[in-house]
């Protein structure tokens, strides 16, 4: 008994001679429309001209290697054989900027703001980076333009700022971090950062970025050794306190020597005075002596935890700008233009040609 009901699959297949019908019709439909599409052409080649005519903005870039590595394996032998640990003398501050974290330090408020308020050489003068960025934003006007901010200066001690300086700092530096600043490791194998600050204004970006990586390189140098630099300080200042102890010391017995009168080695009681003075004495000399021995490894241990920043490129007087050519701005808007109103058009001829197939 045959199955009356089997059911009916239809493939929708296309032939190569109809592939060929629906492409010649497109390219008939778009000839059609060929003078709207040249008119939008012209459109976008005005508007690239018009993009030509924006002021450009120069990027001052700094790339520079960042060296951590310790060289204290050979030294660690040594002090450990004398009952000492390099660890023990000056703080572990390996987690303070471990991995990418240094990354950061560029776009902090505290390092932007310090380097706005930073005053740099400028026409033969003297100038904060936050008034070059005022004026090169054009926020000089702003600030006049209301009642609260006029004749605001930052041209003052930092101590006599008020609320109104902090809201306009904390707007700088947030418009920096979004538009102005990047900072990125080129390779992510390499230890190399790359700072880079894009503006209007040539010297503003120059000064700003050469500022920045300074004050940061500081900051992370002081970070690195805070507290190896005060053990250092530390055992330094004993050092000096035990050696006046034993100048002293020796100075003292020199003395008791020359006044006393028929001096006599066997009379007990006569050389106590002098045999008590010469007990310090060497009590002091031994506690010098241990004392200098951490010093010197305390000073081995705060020059291998300096880092070594070493500057590959540094911004020239000369920043490159990504003012394009009126013929480029041209030529890409009316291809990018031509594109678009092409694309709308074949996207419009086969929606309707699927709707006249259904």
């Amino acid at each position: 008994m045959t199955n009356q009901h089997q059911p009916y699959i239809q493939e929708d297949k296309i032939s190569l001679r109809e592939l060929l019908l629906r492409i010649t019709a497109l390219v008939n439909y778009l000839l059609r429309k060929w003078k709207i599409i040249a008119m939008v052409v012209l459109v976008g080649g005005v508007f690239g001209y018009l993009y030509t005519l924006r002021k450009p903005t120069y990027t001052a870039q700094t790339t520079f290697a960042l060296e951590e590595s310790s060289s204290l394996s050979q030294v660690s032998g040594l002090a450990s054989s004398l009952g000492l640990s390099l660890g023990s003398l000056g703080g572990d501050e390996e987690g303070l900027f471990k991995g990418e974290n240094i990354l950061e330090l560029y776009k902090s408020k505290r390092m932007l703001i310090e380097t706005l308020l930073t005053e740099v050489d400028h026409n033969g003068s003297k100038e904060r980076l936050i008034n070059t960025f005022a004026r090169e934003s054009k926020l000089e006007k702003v600030w006049q333009s209301k009642s609260h901010l006029k004749g605001l200066s930052f041209d003052v001690d930092p101590s006599q700022f008020t609320a109104s300086h902090d809201s306009i700092l904390i707007e700088v530096v947030e418009q920096l971090q979004k538009r102005y600043l990047a900072v990125d490791k080129p390779s992510r194998r390499l230890n190399i950062i790359s700072v880079q600050v894009n503006s209007k204004d040539p010297f503003f970006s120059a000064a700003f970025d050469t500022t920045l990586v300074k004050k940061v390189s500081e900051f992370y140098l002081y970070s690195k050794t805070r507290k190896t630099t005060e053990t250092v300080a530390t055992l330094q200042h004993q050092a000096d306190s035990v050696k006046k102890v034993l100048d002293s010391s020796v100075f003292d017995i020199a003395s008791d020597l020359e006044s006393t009168l028929n001096y006599n080695a066997l009379n007990r009681k006569q050389n106590v005075p002098i045999q008590q003075k010469q007990m310090d004495l060497q009590s002091s000399l031994a506690a010098y002596s241990e004392i200098v021995k951490n010093l010197e490894l305390a000073k081995l241990n705060h020059l291998d935890r300096q880092p070594l920043i070493q500057i590959i490129d540094r911004p020239m007087r000369y920043l490159e700008n990504n003012k394009w050519r009126w013929y480029k701005g041209t030529v890409i808007g009316m291809f990018v233009f031509g594109v678009l109103s092409t694309g709308f058009f074949v996207v419009k001829f086969f929606f309707a040609y699927a709707l006249e197939a259904n």
